[in-house]
This record gives C-alpha cells, structure tokens and sequence, in this order.
C-alpha cells in the first residue's frame, strides 16, 4: 500500500492510463446523463446529475485546475 503523498503513488496518479481511465468515466456519466435527460424525466436523472458534478469536482480537485467540457 502507498501512502498518499508517496511519489509512487503520484507517479501512478499521473500515468497516461489513469488519466484515460478517469476522462472514460467523466465521459460515461457525461452520456449517462444526457441520455437519461433526452428520455422521460425519472427521479434518478437528478442524482445523475448529482453524480456528474461530483466526478467533475474530484477530477478537478485532483488535478488541481478547472475541468473544460
């Protein structure tokens, strides 16, 4: 296990992988929530839109600058 300030852990935080393996979620919760707009308006359209701005938020909290969509 690393610790979080390790630089291993920076280092794997950092790699190309990761940062595709997040743009694919943030990307997926993106479609996942347009689609559930564009069909009837159900309760759980509102906590995916809850759940966009807090993967949006952590992305951007991790990475220290804004998100541009």
């Amino acid at each position: 296990m690393t610790r979080p300030g390790s630089n291993v852990s920076r280092m794997m935080s950092d790699s190309p992988w990761t940062v595709s393996l997040e743009m694919a979620i943030i990307s997926a919760a993106a479609m996942w929530l347009i689609a559930n707009t564009l069909s009837r308006f159900r309760s759980d359209s509102i906590s995916g839109i809850f759940v966009f701005l807090l993967a949006a938020i952590w992305l951007r909290r991790r990475r220290g600058k804004i998100v541009h969509l």
